[in-house]
């Protein structure tokens, strides 16, 4: 006996294995399926040669600690057992490549289980965690986590380390947020489904990996879910844009090259925190109040350039910090060198948090306001000003108005399919005559179009049709 290599049980009724087991020191392979084991001996420890052992569809509830003994393991399926608990010396099994715990009682995870520096898969479906450890990042070498059917709350910010990670499965479970690594992983498929997102994911705009990315069955606004059917790049333009600063730059005209502002705003354009940099040198319809309108109210930051030009004389650059209190924008100040802190206190501007602008030390001053921009980020980081109404007429305002016309339409032929074989279809035209005489006039004149047609009669057949019995 002592020379068996293998050892495969299915579908018979062994409730336990003898601790004689480890005695069989040349056992490399261990298959148990179907079978009500309910412990397995801590003699396991003893088969140092075993990498691969299976025991799925019993009633396991623990796992011996010896089993950090076998370092030559490879391959561990424990699923559809009622394992609540996973020792910490689970963590030594440092071989160790493909991990399946599903269909378990789990409700934590032991930190040494981030030890595994080789796992490339580790299936946690249908158990009952909450959360993951906290070290999960250690996985360097995991490729492959399916999580999905728990009760996980939240993931911890260090998964974005996992450098190999290409496939998550996290469907049904009670995530609300992503941690902002994420991003900076190397995900392909990311399946959400069925948790509690209210917002889309934003995080993930700098993913470019990601190939797939699954959110049905989320809280989500009616804007924001039907954005969930489009292609990764739209996605990723909006999280971007979500996600990201918007920065007005408010100055003089005439201080546009002495200053280099050109080169500050494609500076600032570059680091990730900031999704755009507002110039009204960009407006070449020289439409300036239109565009000082529109931006400034969605603008995160408002960098405002203090020259005699804009602080003494420019109605501009006075509007700009008139909108800019009015839609509580932070003003960051920068000093220009015709003008003394005194003269930007008289506008309400001061010197802390702000700076001297100096066009001589160019790169300095750059980096100093990405500093800043860097702080405010970090103090901000839910107070985003990008308003969704804005991106909503960007990115979706087909969709939104086909599925209202839509909604019309169905609407409609709801009530005909209830109506049309009724006498009160015939009652509801007499009664509505001239009413009905005028839509269709203007149908045919042209002063309307089949769908608003449509809608006229549907909006009086229904305000009719609210006291009829038939409709009830």
């Amino acid at each position: 006996m002592e020379s068996v290599s293998r050892i495969e049980l299915r579908d018979c009724s062994l409730t336990n294995l003898p601790e004689s087991l480890g005695n069989l020191i040349k056992i490399t392979y261990i298959s148990i399926e179907n079978v009500p084991l309910e412990s397995i001996p801590n003699s396991v420890g003893q088969l140092t040669e075993l990498w691969n052992l299976t025991i799925t569809q019993g009633k396991l509830r623990t796992v011996p600690s010896s089993i950090g003994n076998l370092k030559k393991l490879k391959e561990v399926n424990l699923s559809k057992n009622q394992i609540d608990s996973i020792p910490p010396e689970f963590g030594e099994l440092t071989n160790l490549k493909k991990l399946d715990l599903s269909n378990n009682n789990l409700t934590m995870l032991p930190s040494e289980i981030c030890n595994l520096s080789n796992l490339e898969m580790i299936d946690l479906t249908e158990n009952h965690l909450e959360e993951l450890p906290e070290n999960f990042g250690n996985l360097k070498s995991l490729n492959i986590l399916t999580v999905n059917k728990n009760d996980l709350n939240i993931l911890p910010e260090s998964i974005g380390l996992c450098e190999r990670l290409e496939y998550m499965n996290l469907k049904e479970n009670n995530i609300s947020a992503l941690p902002k690594s994420l991003g900076s992983s190397n995900v392909k498929f990311l399946s959400l489904k069925e948790n509690k997102l209210k917002n889309l994911p934003y995080v993930l705009w700098p993913l470019k990996t990601l190939e797939t990315l699954e959110l049905d069955d989320n809280p989500l606004s009616e804007f924001e879910h039907s954005l969930i059917d489009r292609d990764i790049d739209t996605l990723r333009d909006y999280f971007h844009q979500r996600s990201s600063m918007a920065i007005f730059v408010s100055h003089a005209v005439i201080d546009y090259e002495p200053y280099r502002l050109a080169d500050l705003g494609e500076y600032l354009a570059a680091k990730p925190e900031i999704y755009k940099v507002f110039l009204c040198e960009q407006d070449l319809s020289g439409n300036i109040d239109d565009f000082m309108d529109k931006n400034v109210p969605i603008s995160d930051i408002v960098f405002f350039l203090g020259s005699k030009k804009s602080v003494f004389n420019s109605p501009d650059c006075a509007h700009e910090l008139e909108l800019s209190k009015n839609h509580t924008i932070s003003v960051f100040p920068m000093k220009g060198g015709d003008v003394s802190w005194e003269d930007m206190n008289s506008i309400g501007l001061y010197d802390d948090p702000g700076i001297i602008f100096n066009p001589d030390n160019f790169q300095e001053m750059c980096e100093q306001l990405y500093e800043n921009v860097k702080k405010f980020d970090q103090d901000h980081s839910d107070l985003y000003k990008i308003k969704t109404t804005e991106l909503q007429e960007e990115f979706a305002p087909t969709a939104m108005k086909k599925s209202a016309q839509v909604l019309e339409w169905e609407n409609f032929y709801q009530i005909l399919e209830k109506t049309v074989e009724s006498e009160d279809l015939r009652i509801f035209h007499k009664q509505h005559t001239n009413s009905l005489a005028n839509i269709v006039k203007q149908l045919k004149d042209g002063s309307v179009n089949d769908g608003d047609f449509m809608v006229q009669v549907l909006q009086l057949y229904v305000q009719w049709s609210q006291t009829r019995e038939f409709l009830k």
